[in-house]
């Protein structure tokens, strides 16, 4: 049997040497029985830079080391706070295919998981321990925003609602993990369930940009950073 711990932090990626301060940190505070620790991140656009890519220029990193060295205390503490709660649990998996939401995609060719997977652990008296949802689509409500002043702001994005929404209805903690985001935009969120048959190539307005081979007539959630993401994170949980 081997011991665990799988992080998923809300930025939009962060490179292995940070990842191994924080194992190194945990390690240095005990260990506590830790075999492994998996990283990951949402791939959130609207976060504090940890790659580089958001500074002044081509040629200056938007990377604020107070704030790397933040985030490492506190993803260390998080894994350690968990490690020392861990107890005996039954693990269940399971994926859908969403009807209601159409997904896009900004560059060729039009390959895509459309799949949501979910893993939940229960303890031994049923009591939800944790839920962890999978899904391969960017978190950029803000991020992406075409608006100078939307892009200041910090979020976590549709993350946020899909974990409130898990945690509401379930209780534990819930984990939002990006699959394989590729070049999959934010989804178009439907009031119906919608057909997956493919038509003619399209483009729909939104700023992630969307081209879709779906029909995408008729009544969708309206962009804007809560209306979009407080719909679309939902669904995704429901």
């Amino acid at each position: 049997m081997r011991k665990i711990s799988v992080t998923v932090a809300d930025q939009e990626g962060v490179f292995k040497e940070i990842w191994d301060l924080v194992r190194q940190k945990v390690t240095s505070d005990g260990g506590f029985g830790l075999d492994e620790m998996f990283m990951s991140s949402t791939h959130d656009e609207s976060a504090p830079d940890t790659i580089g890519i958001g500074g002044p220029s081509d040629t200056v990193s938007g990377v604020d080391p107070f704030y790397v060295e933040f985030m490492i205390a506190e993803t260390a503490r998080s894994i350690e706070q968990a490690a020392e709660n861990a107890r005996p649990a039954t693990i269940r998996f399971g994926q859908i295919h969403p009807d209601d939401l159409i997904p896009c995609w900004s560059s060729y060719p039009f390959v895509a998981d459309e799949a949501v997977a979910v893993m939940q652990a229960r303890d031994h008296g049923g009591t939800v321990i944790a839920t962890l949802v999978n899904y391969g689509i960017h978190a950029e409500e803000l991020g992406f925003s075409n608006d100078d002043q939307d892009r200041l702001h910090l979020s976590s994005d549709w993350h946020h609602f899909t974990r409130r929404a898990l945690e509401q209805r379930y209780g534990g903690v819930a984990i939002g993990m990006a699959g394989a985001v590729g070049s999959v935009e934010m989804p178009k969120v439907f009031d119906a369930t919608r057909s997956f048959v493919p038509v003619d190539t399209h483009s729909e307005p939104g700023n992630g940009g969307c081209r879709t081979v779906y029909d995408t007539s008729g009544t969708y959630a309206p962009y804007g950073y809560l209306l979009s993401n407080e719909a679309r994170g939902e669904r995704i949980a429901l």
